[in-house]
Formats: structure tokens, sequence, C-alpha cells
């Protein structure tokens, strides 16, 4: 589901089943970034390789693999008028150059477009939020459907303190 400026109630809000993508097959940190942005693409015009690049130039200035197997790849593009989000959950551990050497499982993709800064830095700070617990992360990475992994977010968001 597409964001608008106002980040939703919950992160489980911005999932659907279409956004959820369960046993991605990725041999490296490039391919699953590529795998991803053809994924969340939802308009046949848009230009796949603008959007990559531009997740792939954030990637250079600093990884996204955040530790713990999560990786949170995002980008700001014009080729892009409104932020989204895709959520992935790989079929086996993929090298990505994390902060704590480890290999990632759990993706969580944002592009938006450049004046979306604000919602950007929102849903990245709730998602970071979320995946910090490592229980969390467990009941992620045994979910068998997409309505699962959104249940599990909607769950472990309601637990959250307001910040």
């Amino acid at each position: 589901m597409p964001a608008t400026g106002i980040l939703p109630a919950t992160i489980g809000a911005l999932l659907t089943e279409e956004n959820v993508h369960l046993g991605v097959e990725a041999s490296g940190k490039t391919e699953l970034i590529r795998t991803l942005v053809a994924a969340l693409a939802s308009d046949p015009g848009e230009d796949l390789e603008q959007i990559t690049g531009a997740v792939l130039e954030r990637e250079a200035l600093l990884s996204t693999g955040v530790g713990y197997g999560v990786a949170l790849p995002h980008a700001k593009t014009g080729a892009v008028n409104e932020t989204r989000v895709l959520f992935a959950i790989t079929a086996s551990p993929v090298e990505y150059d994390s902060f704590d050497g480890e290999p990632v499982r759990l993706i969580f993709l944002v592009v938006g477009p450049a004046r979306s800064s604000r919602l950007h830095i929102q849903i990245l700070g709730r998602i970071s939020r979320i995946l910090n617990d490592e229980h969390v992360r467990g009941l992620l990475i045994e979910a068998e459907t997409a309505s699962e992994v959104i249940a599990v977010f909607e769950s472990a968001e309601a637990k959250l303190k307001p910040s």
C-alpha cells in the first residue's frame, strides 16, 4: 500500500499480501535489491533502473544491513510519486555487508519521493524499533504466509510504547 505524507496508524497498515514476499531467492545484495525493487514497482512505466540506482547509491554510502539478519534498504527518488514499502524474507541468508558481518533474511524496502523525508524517517524508525526485538524476528522467520507476517507486525507494534 502506498503511503501519503502521514504515517498510518501501524506498519501493518502499510503492508498487504501483495507487498509481503516470502522465500525470496538472491545470491547477493545487488541481486536482492534488484529483485525487491522489481516486486515493489506498481506502474509498468516506472523506471526500475532509476529506482534501483537510487537504492544502490544510498547503500554505497553506508550499508543498511543493520544487524541481526535485518536490512532496511531505502531511497528517495524522483522516479516515484509516493512512498512505497515492501517486506521480504529470503529463502536462505544473503550476504549483505551488514554492520555485524552476518547475512540477512528480513528486508524492509522503503522507496519514496525526495519530498517525503519526514515520512521516510518515521517508517524507518518504527520498523527499526519493531525489528530490534529478537522474538519478533523469530516469529517473522517462522511465518508461512503474508497474512501471518502482517499479524506479527501489528501485534509487535501494538506493544510499542509511544515515542
